[in-house]
């Protein structure tokens, strides 16, 4: 009895630290993306050079 309920805690705490690492590497994609956006404005900028990164 103690280890069904154990083992039903451990797999909703597995199951929510996927959801939040998920969620994490969701974010950090999102920023790198935007980052990398900047960065190729910056770079049509500097190059003096017409670009339609949106």
């Amino acid at each position: 009895m103690l280890f069904k309920i154990l083992s039903t805690m451990l797999r909703d705490f597995m199951a929510g630290l996927v959801m939040a690492v998920g969620c994490c590497c969701m974010m950090v994609a999102q920023a790198f993306v935007k980052a990398a956006v900047c960065l190729a404005r910056v770079a049509c900028k500097v190059n003096g050079v017409k670009c339609d990164v949106k």
